[in-house]
């Protein structure tokens, strides 16, 4: 529902997080219409999603959860909206 919006003087710290192996997903909220998640070469880019009631835009309120597992390691996450329901569910690692 919205664009992306990178922003260039900051593409140098993408570089610092693929070359850390243990950086697996990177999760942002700033644009408050996405909520996706994608992977991008070996990492994971995940949006946030609008979750309060200030700033711009009318798109329904939900929450990023993010379900980290240490043993065995797994990252799982899944927009929960603000009625309760649960959608865009993805396995990120395992």
């Amino acid at each position: 529902m919205e664009r992306v919006a990178a922003q260039e003087a900051e593409w140098g710290i993408m570089d610092v997080l693929l070359s850390r192996p243990s950086v697996k997903a990177i999760f942002v909220g700033h644009n408050h219409g996405l909520d996706w998640c994608c992977p991008h070469k070996k990492l994971w880019l995940c949006y946030a999603r609008l979750t309060g009631y200030g700033g711009y835009g009318t798109w329904p309120k939900g929450a990023r959860i993010i379900d980290i597992t240490e043993q065995p390691f797994s990252i799982k996450s899944w927009i929960r909206m603000e009625q309760g329901d649960i959608h865009s569910e993805v396995v990120i690692s395992s």
